[in-house]
């Protein structure tokens, strides 16, 4: 049984779309030096907790975009697609590229889009909003327990599994 048909069994996340580009990227691009692209906030912790490392060079990514259909925690919602986060994470490059080249895929009514990225061995989740001032962006540790609810119809978006 493939990932994707285990993710719709799992009814946490519901797809939205597959086959998302997102250009190639050098890798020199993070998060917080991204002050053209997350105009209305950066969160500090990106800075406080060292994450503001550049990573590799990436060619072009097909990436899914989900959308939450059950109350969920982070760990619930990445775990439905795949145990290996590895297969899931996107760089902070390609999180920000995906920002810019895929902006229709940004929920416009302040809910969150969350993306895995990781750093020094960890796994974080950027949480990007769209704002009056333009975009947003918020760090959390993977593990954080907090519940989001799916009546928010907040969005993933992940590596295509199997690309």
């Amino acid at each position: 049984m493939s990932s994707l048909v285990m993710a719709q069994e799992t009814n946490v996340l519901r797809l939205v779309a597959d086959n998302v580009i997102t250009n190639a990227v050098d890798g020199s691009q993070t998060i917080f030096n991204s002050e053209d692209v997350f105009k209305s906030w950066i969160d500090p912790d990106f800075k406080g907790w060292n994450l503001n490392k550049p990573d590799k060079k990436t060619p072009e990514i097909k990436t899914q975009v989900y959308e939450m259909a059950q109350d969920a925690n982070v760990k619930q919602m990445f775990g439905s697609l795949n145990d290996d986060l590895d297969k899931l994470c996107l760089t902070q490059n390609q999180i920000t590229e995906f920002c810019i080249s895929n902006q229709k895929y940004l929920k416009k009514d302040g809910r969150s889009i969350f993306f895995p990225f990781k750093v020094d061995g960890k796994y974080y989740v950027a949480r990007v909003h769209v704002r009056s001032g333009g975009l947003s962006v918020g760090v959390g540790r993977f593990g954080f327990g907090g519940v989001w609810r799916a009546g928010g119809a907040h969005r993933v978006v992940v590596l295509q599994r199997g690309a």
